[in-house]
């Protein structure tokens, strides 16, 4: 038999994202609030290796996650502030993966 939990959030228990660097020898971490306007170039390279981040297939993605950024941040804020006048009948929640420990990797 197999068990599993999940864990559901409320937008506004999203505080953040972390983006990570790729580069073996680098791995620096950038973890921007969601709630933060995504400055020019700011996902462009890595800001310790300078290794190219928001290249995906010869085209720029930067745009798309500031447009996710400030998509999510209207909703999270209309949702804050309006919560019981927010025009759909449903609550938006996002299930995230439970972390896996250490000892778990190694079974």
């Amino acid at each position: 038999m197999t068990s599993q939990t999940k864990k559901f959030i409320e937008l506004s228990d999203i505080l953040t994202l972390q983006f990570e660097c790729k580069n073996a020898t680098c791995k620096a971490t950038l973890t921007l609030s969601v709630s933060q306007e995504l400055r020019k170039q700011t996902l462009f390279a890595c800001p310790a290796c300078k290794q190219p981040w928001a290249l995906v297939n010869g085209g720029e993605c930067e745009s798309t996650i500031r447009d996710f950024l400030s998509a999510f941040g209207k909703l999270q804020h209309t949702l804050n502030s309006k919560p019981d006048s927010f025009p759909a009948g449903f609550l938006l929640r996002l299930e995230i993966r439970e972390e896996i420990k250490p000892e778990q990797k190694l079974s």
